[in-house]
């Protein structure tokens, strides 16, 4: 019997307002205009690439750019609140100088310890991996052989590549995840393949 894949497109949400240097985790944010026309070119160009579904997470800006994804699909993207952004405690809307000068130490401590050690009052990656990895073996299981897209954020989407690349969780920032990217990951006969890794589609500018 010929093996059957299940893709999935996963993708990050586009350009908040306020920038990209600041630690937004369950802060809710919205798109800025990039972000909007960032997602609206995505979903253009995966209109035809027969997915069936598209979730989010719960946060705003990944709700936002699921809707201009899922628009040209004719879907109404499906919310998980599972795969929201890791929870950053009193780290949340600093910049990463803010960090630095305010606690120096403690962020040191934090960066050589990534893959365990949680953020102030917040999560940490094993946290998140809990959460996240559970969520996507039951849409795996759902979409079976299909197609489906997911767009989450930063944080998430890395867990989910290492996951598939089989890399620790203290190496994920070495995977780039821009806003609007787009990921392409092959699930077949219990091994992933990666197709794309932090595409970027381009999109008209004024």
């Amino acid at each position: 019997m010929p093996s059957t894949s299940t893709w999935l497109y996963l993708v990050r949400h586009g350009a908040v307002q306020g920038g990209e240097q600041r630690f937004y985790g369950h802060t809710d944010v919205p798109l800025s205009s990039e972000g909007e026309a960032q997602l609206q070119a995505l979903g253009v160009a995966l209109a035809k690439e027969g997915i069936e579904a598209v979730y989010a997470s719960d946060l705003a800006r990944s709700r936002r750019s699921a809707e201009l994804v899922a628009a040209p699909l004719g879907l109404t993207p499906v919310i998980i609140p599972a795969f929201r952004e890791m929870a950053m405690g009193r780290w949340e809307l600093l910049t990463h100088k803010e960090i630095t000068a305010r606690e120096p130490e403690r962020f040191k401590e934090w960066m050589a310890n990534l893959g365990t050690l949680p953020f102030p009052d917040g999560e940490s990656l094993l946290d998140l991996r809990a959460r996240v990895m559970p969520a996507l073996a039951s849409l795996l299981e759902r979409h079976a052989g299909g197609r489906f897209a997911l767009v989450a954020h930063g944080g998430p989407n890395r867990v989910i590549l290492s996951g598939a690349l089989g890399m620790p969780l203290d190496r994920i920032i070495s995977l780039g995840q821009n806003y609007g990217a787009l990921n392409l990951l092959e699930y077949r006969d219990g091994s992933t393949v990666v197709h794309r890794l932090n595409h970027i589609q381009e999109w008209p500018r004024a």
